[in-house]
């Protein structure tokens, strides 16, 4: 037997179709590997990118917890001036008289309480709110808040409508006041002080004044005086009150400077002397709404100041 008696021409050809199989299996399975390899590798990757952008979020959220405790701390423990709250940074600043007064109205190192944005170095960006700055709702005389709707363009009736309403919504009893709503008229009334300034869309031709103008949820305060702390007052809120001041009062802050005295508010916003005392103020407040931004991250609180013996502060849900 020759060797062309051994390897015929079809055992040759059929070799060949069994390589060309294993070849194709081999190729299948890299090609099926490497699709796996790489959707496993991206599926890594996104995990990876997860969970490193969880690690920055987890960062950024206890940095802005961390400067919202510092601001909570100053506070309840440091002198609150015509110019804003101290940093304590400043010795001079807590030097008194023999009386146990305070040498200096300012202490040089404050942090505008007038709800005004400052951004740090680390772009973490904060701001405090004195809400003695405010729109009070919770008063009997509603004061403020009558003069805030007069200079929003409200009519006289539409006014006394939402004034009435609102009295007659938190009040106690079930009078109905004359242009008010009262449960015996069907109307939803709490016979309770409001606990969010979001809860007067509930209260009788409220809603449909908010659809028109919500500004006034962004000045509104549940404070139960109205007394108004001007020094604290936000510039947008003062060129509602008093727009023929506001520009002068804008530069005067940006420059540092403050008003110290009432002779010195009634100077820079002459109306103010037609009012009675008890509506107006350059300094005051307990309740202030602290914010915190840093990277997408928003932190903020309601923290009311005790005084004396009570807590040196108490924080509330943000509303």
């Amino acid at each position: 037997m020759n060797f062309k008696d051994i390897f015929q021409p079809q055992d040759v050809s059929r070799l060949s179709v069994q390589r060309g199989v294993v070849l194709l299996a081999v190729l299948g399975f890299l090609i099926i590997a490497s699709i796996l390899i790489s959707s496993a590798s991206v599926i890594m990757e996104e995990r990876l990118n997860i969970a490193t952008q969880s690690q920055q979020n987890f960062y950024n959220l206890a940095l802005a917890h961390s400067k919202k405790a510092e601001l909570i701390y100053l506070l309840s423990t440091q002198r609150l001036t015509v110019a804003g709250i101290s940093q304590g940074r400043n010795p001079e600043g807590a030097i008194t008289n023999e009386d146990g007064f305070f040498v200096n109205r300012t202490t040089g190192d404050e942090l505008r309480v007038d709800g005004q944005v400052i951004t740090t170095e680390n772009s973490l960006s904060f701001a405090i709110q004195n809400m003695a700055g405010l729109i009070a709702i919770n008063t009997s005389e509603q004061f403020w808040l009558s003069r805030y709707l007069n200079n929003s363009r409200v009519s006289s009736i539409n006014k006394h409508r939402l004034l009435d309403s609102l009295r007659d919504y938190a009040d106690e009893d079930d009078t109905q006041s004359a242009a008010g709503k009262e449960a015996s008229s069907g109307y939803h009334t709490s016979n309770y002080l409001l606990q969010s300034c979001t809860e007067l869309y509930s209260v009788a031709h409220w809603s449909a004044y908010l659809l028109t103008d919500d500004s006034l949820l962004e000045h509104c305060s549940l404070g139960r005086t109205s007394i108004l702390n001007f020094n604290a007052v936000p510039i947008r809120l003062w060129k509602r009150l008093f727009p023929d001041s506001a520009d002068k009062v804008q530069q005067m802050r940006e420059k540092g400077e403050w008003l110290e005295s009432l002779n010195s508010l009634t100077q820079m916003e002459p109306s103010i002397v037609n009012l009675q005392d008890e509506y107006y103020s350059v300094l005051g407040g307990k309740r202030f709404a602290v914010l915190v931004w840093h990277e997408g991250v928003q932190v903020k609180s309601h923290i009311q100041v005790g005084d004396n013996l009570a807590k040196p502060f108490t924080s509330k849900i943000y509303q």
